[in-house]
């Protein structure tokens, strides 16, 4: 067993401080920028500044949406007694689940506005998405939170900051691991199959990242401490489990329709 002692604070400048977790998040950001504007251009979709304009769309109904889910979905009592807390997203609360809805739903819009084909941005994006959620999630761990579960195993980690002092599975990493292992599915994907016929798969990457994610997630949640005011829910699921199931049942349909409409088109051609 290891014992963790998290240290978030990377350095404090005149009582400014810089966290590993923020600095995670932004050194993901510029990934998936860079990964993305490379294939943006490389696919004809348009310039470097305009890629950059789309992720920070994207960003924006990323944020938004993990915000709405987590107060919906994890603790609106909480919130509803206090509704200041409401904007207080330094103090954590964000779901990813909620995060990609945003995102997808404002991408949709911005490619839509633009007359851009937003299946193929999505196949993208996910590339790079899902290698920037890895470094996300060594953030976690590094901040001391979103621990698992109590467990013997040789591996298992006692975070100073829990205050039970249990060891714990490290499903931080599990979770990085997962979404590492995504992310050389998809990249491995994109080389062999969809760059040889775009057309013909278009939104096939975004729907077999959405697949993945949420198979991956919900077995992960079994080795990951279920949220304190939550607990298990119904067949001692927890949200995310939840959450994750209506990934894969919406990854399924999209994909019974995009088929379909795929083969529809293929009839009057």
């Amino acid at each position: 067993m290891i014992t963790y002692d998290p240290q978030p604070v990377l350095f404090s400048f005149f009582g400014f401080e810089i966290r590993y977790y923020g600095l995670f998040y932004v050194l993901g950001f510029l990934i998936v920028y860079f990964i993305f504007s490379h294939f943006y251009q490389k696919r004809g979709l348009g310039k470097k500044e305009d890629a950059l304009e789309l992720l920070f769309w994207g960003l924006v109904g990323g944020l938004i949406f993990a915000r709405i889910f987590y107060i919906l979905f994890y603790n609106l009592p909480y919130y509803i007694s206090n509704p200041m807390q409401i904007f207080a997203i330094w103090n954590g609360g964000l779901s990813f689940h909620g995060g990609l809805v945003g995102a997808v739903l404002f991408v949709y819009l911005y490619c839509r506005h633009k007359s851009i084909p937003f299946l193929e941005v999505a196949d993208l994006i996910v590339i790079p998405a899902s290698l920037a959620l890895a470094l996300g999630r060594v953030g976690n761990f590094l901040n001391g939170e979103l621990y698992g579960r109590v467990t013997m195993v040789p591996w298992a980690i006692r975070f100073t900051t829990d205050p039970l002092m249990l060891p714990r599975h490290p499903s931080q990493f599990y979770e990085a691991g997962k979404n590492l292992l995504i992310f050389f599915i998809l990249f491995a994907y994109y080389k062999k199959k969809y760059i040889h016929d775009v057309e013909r798969r278009k939104g096939s990457l975004f729907i077999l990242f959405v697949l993945l994610y949420g198979i991956l997630r919900f077995f992960v949640e079994f080795l990951r401490a279920p949220d304190e005011q939550l607990g298990l829910l119904w067949l001692n699921l927890s949200m995310g489990q939840w959450l994750s199931i209506s990934m894969i049942i919406f990854a399924l349909i999209f994909n019974f329709f995009l088929h379909k409409s795929k083969q529809s088109n293929k009839l009057k051609g």
